[in-house]
């Protein structure tokens, strides 16, 4: 396995999925605004926004199609694997459509309360909107929309400074004064993305590895200003199982507890276990 070709085709299988997952929630934001809109008391919407986080929740649990490119490059050569596949797609979708729908509680108590305190009907939509899609929520503000491209652009740049995606955020959170725009269901949503596709990879990768006789893994990844102490002290190297579990017996700031092939350096992280032939 080449690990450069691995990490492009799992950065191109993380965007193929946000992007299915952002239509989604953005038609779940407009949805929820238009029913929000009404002027009805927030209590009495709690069914329609249900069963609108509902619907968009299951689309979002459909977006996972691409993970099979990286179970692809990697390689399916028995039946094993592709149980190994399905089931790990499956709880892909099913852990992203949790995600999206565990919101659904935010933006009713965000709706309530704001209601009962005598906020008016132009206030709670964009109360709703802000919980659902955070920064990048519908505004008639030209500022906060080109700040949002700006972000947009930003993001899709390999090595973007996230100081200046800091600083258009910024912008954004002293524009929309009254809204909370902090962990929305977007937020929390995209960071499930990554993790779920990386946790797909390590998982597949070591399961079929295994299956195969493989006894020794590189770390690979790379390193960039986010990279974790503990990343970064073995990115390059090579390690038998036993090693790779005892270097997991020590702890780090933002380790999170599993498999080690699975989660590898914990929330967020990009880095993966390469395979390595008896003859490398």
């Amino acid at each position: 396995m080449d690990p450069k070709k691995h990490a492009k085709i799992i950065d191109d299988t993380i965007s193929d999925i946000e992007a299915g997952v952002f239509d989604n929630i953005k038609a779940l934001e407009n949805r929820v605004a238009e029913l929000v809109a009404q002027g009805v008391d927030p209590v009495e919407l709690r069914p329609q926004i249900t069963a609108a986080f509902e619907e968009f929740s299951a689309g979002v649990g459909n977006t996972t199609g691409s993970l099979t490119n990286i179970s692809a490059e990697t390689g399916v050569a028995s039946e094993q694997d592709e149980l190994a596949i399905e089931a790990l797609q499956q709880q892909a979708s099913r852990d992203l459509s949790t995600t999206v729908n565990s919101g659904v509680e935010d933006v009713m108590s965000t709706i309530v309360l704001a209601g009962a305190a005598g906020a008016g009907t132009a206030v709670l939509v964009n109360s709703a909107r802000g919980r659902i899609s955070g920064i990048f929520m519908e505004s008639d503000d030209a500022v906060v929309r080109r700040e949002q491209r700006k972000i947009q652009r930003l993001l899709a740049k390999k090595g973007a400074n996230a100081a200046d995606i800091a600083s258009a955020k910024r912008v954004i959170k002293d524009r929309l004064t009254g809204i909370n725009v902090t962990a929305s269901v977007r937020d929390l949503t995209n960071t499930k993305v990554q993790d779920t596709v990386m946790k797909f990879d390590g998982a597949y990768t070591a399961g079929k590895a295994k299956r195969e006789g493989i006894k020794r893994w590189r770390y690979a990844g790379g390193v960039i200003s986010e990279t974790r102490p503990w990343c970064e002290e073995h990115t390059g190297q090579i390690y038998t199982e036993d090693e790779i579990n005892d270097l997991w017996s020590s702890g780090w700031v933002g380790k999170e507890s599993g498999d080690p092939f699975v989660v590898r350096g914990g929330y967020n992280c990009r880095h993966f276990w390469v395979p390595v032939e008896d003859d490398e």
